[in-house]
């Protein structure tokens, strides 16, 4: 009982950290700077965002965190990536508030009807793999339409919580997002293997077409339809593909990855729309730094 004190006292302070980034005046021109941008609006400059993604883990280790129940420990690592991002002076906003996200029952609880297992890697940080349910199309049947109902008994049980630890110093908002992903990608590849799924596309693109019209109807889709704006890409090579691209409804932010060629881009996004281009910052850095030795 009295470590799990401490490890209260060790989050509550950690917030008061982010809730004074939250009122640093940085952060106002880092809301304006994102709203100019999105907005089509000339910006003071370029917002920076720094995206670890799973690269995470090597930047705040197990070393580093101190909590050991579950619940405190989930917390204690956002708001040490907050304070993360925080020092590297990037342009993501910290709001001045803790969301909290709404509790939706499922069913069946395991969405799909089927168990989607993978085989974990024994080694440390190794890869895992797929292990999918179905083997072909034609198991495709199997498939159950999930449904979500809100639970406002859990949801008020979860605000209630988070209230009592953090209320008073950051408020606790609740927030409803969508029971699944937006992104659809990764359910089919759960479903049939990475590779599998990739075959299929080519040998069978009627039956992957179903599936993937399954999947979202489960999503509430057409999901882009529903938003004012929307943005598309990620890592891919969309040289090839632009204006495929900027016919989809609501565009704003053209996601140009390290693989797609930039110049393209600008000669066809001109300025109507946002790009958001990720780069090979270290590689291309190193790259021509070896250029000036050599």
């Amino acid at each position: 009982m009295i470590e799990t004190i401490k490890e209260r006292d060790l989050v509550r302070e950690l917030a008061r950290r982010v809730a004074e980034i939250t009122a640093e005046p940085r952060m106002e021109a880092i809301r304006k700077r994102w709203c100019d941008v999105n907005a089509l609006r000339k910006p003071d400059r370029a917002p920076v965002w720094c995206r670890p993604v799973g690269c995470w883990k090597e930047i705040i280790t197990d070393r580093d965190m101190v909590c050991e129940d579950p619940w405190l420990r989930g917390i204690e690592y956002g708001f040490r990536q907050a304070i993360h991002k925080r020092d590297v002076d990037d342009d993501s906003p910290v709001t001045p508030w803790f969301g909290v996200h709404a509790v939706f029952d499922i069913g069946p609880a395991n969405t799909w009807g089927v168990d989607t297992p993978r085989h974990e890697s024994d080694a440390d940080g190794g890869a895992w793999r797929y292990d999918p349910p179905f083997k072909s199309a034609a198991e495709f049947e199997r498939l159950a339409m999930p449904s979500f109902s809100y639970s406002p008994e859990k949801t008020s049980s979860r605000l209630d919580r988070f209230g009592v630890l953090l209320d008073d110093i950051l408020p606790v908002r609740l927030m409803a997002a969508p029971p699944l992903p937006a992104a659809v990608n990764s359910m089919p590849a759960n479903l049939l293997g990475l590779e599998q799924m990739m075959v299929d596309m080519i040998t069978d693109p009627d039956a992957m077409h179903g599936l993937m019209a399954h999947l979202r109807d489960a999503n509430r889709k057409p999901i882009i339809e529903k938003f004012g704006l929307s943005a598309y890409g990620c890592c891919e090579n969309l040289t090839h593909k632009i204006d495929g691209v900027l016919s989809i409804t609501n565009l704003r932010i053209f996601v140009c990855s390290a693989w797609t060629d930039l110049q393209t881009v600008l000669d066809k996004v001109q300025d109507k729309y946002c790009i958001m281009w990720r780069q090979k910052v270290l590689t291309d850095l190193l790259t021509r730094q070896r250029g000036r030795v050599d």
